[in-house]
């Protein structure tokens, strides 16, 4: 059971809003009666010990999370009940104070529904919640002085389906006395990054940032944010700024010494636990970096130095440009290290991007200009009628497997008496790929349960899904897109009997992960995947499968032969009952 309502829901239930008076939805709504009953016992995910005073919440419909029918309250030994309910699936959600809200066994944005009816089991429910984890320390300088107002970034290294990821977590500031700290977290693996500037610099005319110079050429914008690379460049002494006692800088630095995400320390926090990364950060001397562009005549162009990350954008703090003469512009208050500098011309929509490690004055040259890739472009037209407006995101996936995702718009068309009407036929371009010819693969992957029948190709080849580009030029397409997909229902057992929470895994038989379904099987074991498109997949259901790779090709090799092999067509399929692994 899952899914995006969740979320809504947790921000309302939130652990530092419990109190009754301050909580938002008051007024349950009346649910109608009847003659069952769910009983349970909230416990500790870590201790197994029961916990009292947790507040537990009843929702209809445990598809998508509706309206809230009713609140009760732990008992001493952590059971709790609602009586009177009626035949149906129910969402349970619990929270407390020193606790991460949750719903009933969840995983990731998944959750088991609690079913209720004849032969249902609503009698014996186990809700475990997990403690919150708790990261902090303190920032100090080269004195030991604690260093205020220090931007603390959070990232967590996770699994989202299926894949591994390191994503920004939180974010925020260290107070007066330089102290940080995270609270109400999950369990898992943190890095801690600490991106500042000397307090001296904050109020200096040298620590402008991001400022926009127009000198009467090309408009020049350095954006002081984030990225990656190797490559050394030559130093350079002819800085236009003479180097001052206070042109200094702060490193970016992972804890407990590390200038990028790969080289920080994982902090594997439990459920429950309390852990202290404290930082010292040490003043270097700041470098300067010329850029040579070729000055173009094409429109504004812009130029961004970003600072080395994983999965977002890190500030450079402090680094501010400007511009010395047509074509030359020189960046300075960098702090030594990775950076990814691009020129972009947004006319022509090309961009040139160069990967240096910086250790020390330097110099790039971009005089060769921009090579510009091919463009793929065209109009999407339904075969049927769409039931909805929305417009349809495409991907486009190269031989490497790199990927790319754009979104149409729907089309104007002008009739005869000049008004204006909209048409099932949307617009969308790819552009900025790789120059030279290369293979590409279209996908449908929003909504649902879009699939591509025909693509014609007026410029370019198209074969089935896939566009050949031979280098020498653009393709232009027709999509026929259609909204043909069914739901795949079943039940989860293990040993003969019903078994919740369970990963309901359905893979199509060529791995493409767009098309890969998931669900979480409810109290009763049952589970149903939506917008199932046609074709050939593998239906598998996972006792421990929530910390699986299973996007890895690799992995989905092993995982193949312990599915059972399913042809999905345009009709409603019988439910399926399938053992758990």
């Amino acid at each position: 059971m899952t899914r995006g309502l969740l979320l809504v829901a947790l921000l309302v239930f939130s652990p530092l809003v419990i109190a009754a008076q301050i909580l938002p939805n008051l007024n349950p709504k009346p649910r109608p009666n009847g003659p069952y009953q769910i009983r349970g016992k909230v416990v500790n995910g870590e201790t197994g010990q029961p916990i009292a005073g947790a507040e537990i919440r009843i929702y209809e419909n445990a598809q998508d999370v509706g309206e809230m029918f009713e609140v009760r309250e732990s008992a001493g030994d952590g059971s709790f009940h609602f009586d009177e309910i009626a035949e149906g699936k129910y969402t349970l959600m619990a929270a407390r104070r020193g606790f991460a809200p949750q719903a009933y066994l969840q995983h990731e944005n998944y959750w088991s529904g609690v079913a209720v009816g004849p032969g249902k089991d609503a009698l014996h429910l186990r809700f475990p919640l997990y403690p919150s984890a708790v990261i902090s320390g303190r920032v100090t300088d080269a004195n030991g002085e604690g260093i205020r107002n220090a931007p603390v970034k959070l990232w967590k290294a996770s699994l989202e389906s299926g894949e591994k990821k390191i994503s920004l977590e939180g974010q925020g500031t260290s107070d007066d006395l330089g102290r940080y700290r995270f609270e109400h977290l999950a369990g898992g693996k943190y890095a801690i990054s600490v991106a500042d500037v000397p307090w001296f610099k904050r109020f200096s005319e040298v620590t402008r940032r991001s400022k926009v110079v127009d000198s009467g050429g090309p408009v020049v914008m350095a954006d002081s944010t984030n990225s990656s690379l190797p490559g050394a460049v030559a130093p350079r002494k002819e800085s236009t700024e003479d180097n001052s006692p206070l042109d200094l800088v702060y490193p970016i630095m992972f804890y407990p010494t590390g200038r990028t995400v790969r080289e920080a320390s994982w902090l594997l926090v439990r459920p429950g636990e309390e852990q202290t990364a404290d930082f010292q950060l040490n003043c270097v001397p700041g470098v300067h970096v010329l850029v040579n562009t070729t000055p173009t005549d094409t429109g504004p162009w812009r130029l961004r130095i970003l600072q080395e990350a994983e999965e977002g954008e890190l500030d450079a703090p402090g680094a501010i440009e400007r511009q010395i003469a047509p074509g030359l512009v020189e960046f300075s208050g960098l702090a030594p290290g990775n950076y990814r500098l691009q020129l972009m011309i947004p006319q022509s929509g090309g961009v040139q991007e160069e990967q240096v490690e910086i250790n020390g004055d330097a110099q790039l040259d971009f005089g060769g200009g921009i090579s510009s890739g091919p463009v793929i472009d065209g109009t999407i037209r339904f075969a049927q009628p769409p039931p909805n407006n929305a417009g349809v995101v495409l991907q486009i996936r190269d031989e490497a497997g790199h990927k790319t995702v754009t979104r149409s718009f729907r089309t104007r068309v002008e009739n005869a008496d000049k008004t204006e009407s909209t048409a099932f036929e949307y617009s969308f371009q790819f552009s900025n790929l790789a120059p030279g010819a290369g293979v590409y693969e279209l996908t449908a992957v929003s909504p649902q349960g879009v699939t591509i029948e025909k693509i014609v190709a007026t410029r370019g080849r198209a074969n089935g899904s896939r566009v050949t580009l031979d280098g020498t030029g653009d393709a232009h397409l027709t999509i026929i897109v259609s909204e043909s997909s069914t739901a795949l229902r079943g039940m989860a057992t293990k040993q003969g009997l019903p078994f919740a929470a369970a990963m309901i895994l359905l893979m199509p038989e060529g791995g493409q992960a767009e098309l890969v379904r998931r669900d979480q099987s409810d109290s009763d074991g049952s589970f149903t995947l939506p917008n199932v498109v046609p074709g050939k997949y593998w239906l598998m259901a996972l006792e421990n499968g929530w910390e699986l790779p299973w996007a890895d090709p690799e992995q989905q090799k092993a995982l193949l032969g312990k599915g059972v092999a399913v042809v999905i067509g345009r009709d409603a399929l019988p439910p399926f009952k399938i053992e758990v692994e």
